[in-house]
């Protein structure tokens, strides 16, 4: 070896040097020396090639450079030597997965399946042993009448021992003359062999024959034995069968008993069910099939035709014409008929027209009976023909029935008697002018009765007229402005107004056609607008104010971006309103249509989000008001009341503290309680805030509020916009509104105290008001609203004393604070960065396991990428091999086409020479 350690020596004088060293080139290599074989230094010098080769070069290490060196530390990977573990994976993929990939489509190859060869724990005579015996027994399985040599069993023992033992008669073979198996086989022909071989003496055939017939006797005498011995036991059973039933049945009488009775019980009761359920049916109409489930726009147009038919009946009426209703009623009550399919008949059965049909002399005779209730019936419900009338009706039927009966009568006499012909003819001529003289009696009557039927009549149609007349319409336009709105609903009650309404949602239902849609939507702001009206006007209704509300609700939910618009410019135009009256001290700073619509918004949406579009903008208003409202009069405290109860109500459910509403409550008290009433004490909490009211203009006066009853607040009278009628300046100057104030405060404080007991500051919400309803208790007041005081004052202590103890105030530890334990840290002796300490076993293994299938999966991935590249460059190198052999035999047959080319050209050359 060369020393290489000098850095300024290239490479190549490296290997030339190595080379020399070897004696591979240099002087003393001489190949003519004598006796010095070629062959022999070629196998030598080929030889030293390889050694050279099996040294690493230095250029074909690869080096992995450390980030950190630390000593005595050995790390597998930092060297390698690409370039032969390339050559040698290239070596075995020739030798492996090429032969497969040359094999793929060849099927000639050899498989070895016999017996032993895939099994190494066998030996040679082993293997060859098995394999003669496998193929001695498949040689003899191939005789026609080799039989297997396995013997059958049952329960372990073969089948032919004892064959003839074992065998058990039935009764019914002992007096059949049959001899057993066993008797054949050991005294026929069969059993002379056995028989000599013990007695060595040959028997006759008369003994054998004694032997055989005592035998048969013996046999069938043991059968009947036998026999007899199992009907003496069967009949001594059957003796005693009746005992054991007696002793078995004893027991289960009396449950029989009961269960009889019980079933007794039940039956009568299901004959009774039967029998009523029986009944039911008998007197319901006959079950029909039912129509399948409508959709919504067949439900909306059957309800438009409804009304459109209704509109149209009443017409008819106006002009003195049968309705519809009643031509199809009079069809569907005609009697029945023998082709009828019972469509169109009244099923009215009572239980008793179920009569059975009863005859005498061969007549009908409860038919009268029959007709004459259901004449009466009929005279009760109708109302059209008078009583009187129907009696002469039933007095010609009647005669005309007698008549009939006559003549029956005569016509049976002159069939029976022949030879009377004189007698019958004169007692015909009598019975002729008897039947003259009723007929002119029946006719007078009939006369009269048509006279009175038509004034009847007449005086109905009348009737019928102007009851259609005053009657409310069917069918109704959609007005075209709130005028037009107001000449419809002119002169009609709240009731008809709603039906009215609710007829022309029907009429145009946005089922029916998507145009109704924008023409509802234009009758919603025609109801908005009568809405405005009904609140502004001097008397006001809450009860109308109330129907409307609601009929605006169900518009709302049906048509909710028509309203989300028009409550978004309401608010707007709320808010500058109360803005502009606020900054100049005006009056009525907010009126009724502003607390109706604000109350309403409430109910449509919801109230509980922490922040929504239209209810956040509407409390914030309610809010600028009843902080900076200032009272000019009686009405402005009863608003501002209004608009803490509708607050009450949108807190509900998130009960989120309100102070302006608590603040108003507390100076509307200051503002009706008499000064004189509120001790220092209040008065100096009261400085703290800004609720302190000067304001005695509005307080309690005079001596008789003392024995005021207290009543409910007159919303209808104290928000009507006429201020100048008298009994509205009476009733706000009145004592009776001011304790109905009083009693308002008092159920509002209630409410709020309840709806804050549970969020912690109850006590410091109503430390003021406590003190000030204290005050109101020494105030000579009706028991009434003394008893709302001290039943609102005994509440909020409880509230108050239950949230005292529930609350927890800070204090000191009690005890020292005890020192977190300090543990001395583990060390690990001889540790090491690459190992993993993990105390449990199985975490460490399964940890193992998932690290080494997370290695070999990518070697895995690697080799086949591997492979994949390398069946690549063999399908091009393949490609290439057969593109070369193509061109180099189109070349082929480019070369032989020329040639044979020149040869005809010469061949052409010499044959015009020969020609010249």
């Amino acid at each position: 070896m060369v020393n290489q350690k000098k850095s300024n020596v290239s490479a190549l004088k490296r290997l030339k040097t190595r080379l020399k060293s070897s004696g591979i080139i240099g002087e003393n290599v001489s190949s003519k020396k004598k006796g010095f074989d070629k062959k022999e230094l070629r196998k030598k010098t080929k030889e030293k090639l390889e050694n050279l080769k099996k040294e690493t070069n230095p250029f074909e290490i690869k080096f992995t450079k450390q980030k950190h060196d630390i000593m005595g530390r050995k790390i597998k990977g930092i060297q390698g030597k690409p370039g032969q573990a390339r050559s040698k994976a290239e070596k075995t993929r020739k030798n492996t997965l090429l032969v497969e990939y040359e094999k793929r489509n060849k099927n000639s190859s050899f498989v070895d399946r016999r017996f032993g060869e895939n099994d190494p724990t066998l030996s040679l005579e082993d293997k060859m042993m098995e394999r003669f015996i496998r193929e001695k027994q498949r040689k003899s399985n191939h005789g026609d009448f080799n039989l297997e040599d396995e013997q059958l069993t049952h329960f372990g023992q073969a089948l032919g021992d004892h064959l003839g033992d074992d065998i058990v008669h039935s009764d019914d073979e002992s007096d059949n003359g049959q001899i057993d198996q066993f008797t054949v086989h050991q005294d026929h022909f069969g059993g002379f062999d056995e028989e000599e071989e013990k007695s060595g003496e040959k028997k006759s055939k008369s003994e054998i024959m004694k032997e055989l017939i005592a035998k048969s006797k013996y046999y069938k005498y043991e059968r009947q034995k036998e026999k007899e011995e199992n009907e003496e036991i069967k009949n001594e059973v059957d003796a005693e069968l009746e005992d054991i039933k007696k002793l078995v049945n004893q027991s289960l009488t009396e449950k029989n008993e009961e269960e009889k009775e019980k079933l007794k019980i039940k039956r009568s009761k299901t004959d009774d069910q039967y029998n009523s359920f029986l009944k039911a049916v008998a007197s319901d109409r006959r079950a029909r099939p039912t129509d399948r489930l409508k959709s919504e726009e067949e439900l909306a147009i059957e309800a438009k035709e409804k009304l459109e038919r209704a509109e149209r009946d009443r017409q008819r009426r106006m002009n003195g014409i049968d309705s519809d209703e009643e031509e199809e009623n009079d069809s569907k009550n005609r009697p029945a008929q023998a082709d009828d399919l019972d469509d169109g008949l009244d099923y009215n059965y009572d239980e008793e027209e179920s009569m059975p049909l009863t005859y005498k002399d061969g007549k009908l005779i409860n038919q009268d009976i029959g007709f004459s209730r259901k004449r009466k019936a009929k005279d009760d419900d109708d109302e059209e023909i008078s009583d009187d009338d129907d009696e002469n009706d039933d007095d010609d039927d009647d005669a005309e029935d007698e008549e009939d009966e006559g003549e029956e009568e005569t016509d049976n006499d002159d069939i029976l008697n022949e030879d009377d012909d004189k007698n019958e003819n004169e007692d015909d001529n009598e019975s002729g002018d008897d039947e003259l003289e009723v007929i002119k009696k029946t006719n007078k009557q009939s006369l009269e009765q048509d006279e009175n039927v038509k004034k009847e009549i007449e005086k109905r149609r009348k009737e019928r007229h102007e009851q259609a007349k005053n009657e409310l319409g069917y069918v109704f336009s959609i007005p075209e402005s709130h005028s037009k709105f107001l000449e419809l609903i002119k002169d009609k009650s709240i009731q008809d107004q709603m039906t009215i309404i609710k007829r022309i949602r029907i009429l145009y239902n946005v089922k029916i056609h998507p145009q109704n849609k924008d023409k509802l939507t234009y009758f919603f702001g025609i109801i908005l607008q009568h809405l405005n009206y009904l609140t502004n006007k001097s008397e006001v209704s809450f009860d109308e104010i109330n129907r409307y509300t609601r009929c605006i609700l169900s518009f709302a939910f049906q048509f909710i971006e028509y309203f989300n618009d028009y409550a978004k410019n309401k608010l707007i135009q709320i808010e500058k309103k109360i803005t502009k009256k606020l900054s100049v001290n005006g009056k009525e700073i907010i009126n009724l249509n502003d607390l109706i619509f604000l109350q309403l918004i409430t109910v449509i949406y919801s109230t509980s989000d922490y922040s929504h579009p239209i209810i956040t903008p509407a409390l914030l208003i309610m809010e600028n008001y009843l902080s900076q409202a200032i009272i000019n009069n009686e009405r402005d405290i009863v608003r501002g009341l209004y608009l803490c109860n509708i607050m009450y109500m949108t807190q509900k459910q998130s009960k989120r503290y309100i102070p302006e509403a608590m603040n108003f409550i507390m100076k509307t008290l200051l503002i009706i309680v008499p000064e004189s009433y509120i001790s220092k004490n209040t008065k100096a909490d009261m400085l703290n805030s800004n609720i302190l009211v000067n304001n005695t203009k509005y307080s309690l006066t005079g001596k008789d509020w003392e024995n005021v009853e207290l009543k409910a607040l007159n919303l209808s009278l104290i928000m009507s916009n006429n201020t100048s009628k008298k009994e509205y300046i009476k009733y706000c100057k009145s004592n009776e509104l001011r304790i109905s104030i009083i009693g308002l405060c008092i159920e509002l404080l209630e409410k709020y105290s309840r709806l804050y007991m549970d969020i912690g500051c109850l006590k410091e919400i109503f430390s003021g008001v406590e003190k000030l309803v204290s005050d109101l208790e020494k105030m000579p007041v009706s028991d009434k609203l003394k008893e709302s005081i001290n039943k609102f004052k005994s509440n909020i202590n409880s509230y108050i004393a239950g949230e005292g103890i529930k609350r927890r105030s800070l204090q000191w530890q009690k005890r020292k604070p005890v020192a977190i334990a300090s543990i001395v840290p583990k060390f690990e002796e001889n540790y090491s960065v690459d190992k993993h300490y993990d105390k449990n076993r199985e975490r460490a293994e399964y940890n193992k396991l998932k690290a080494q299938v997370q290695k070999e999966k990518k070697g895995a991935l690697r080799e086949l990428r591997k492979d994949n590249m390398f069946l690549a460059r063999k399908r091009l190198q393949e490609i290439r091999e057969k593109d070369r052999e193509y061109k180099e035999k189109i070349k082929g047959i480019y070369g032989m086409l020329g040639n044979e080319q020149g040869e005809q050209n010469k061949y052409d050359r010499e044959r015009k020479k020969r020609k010249n």
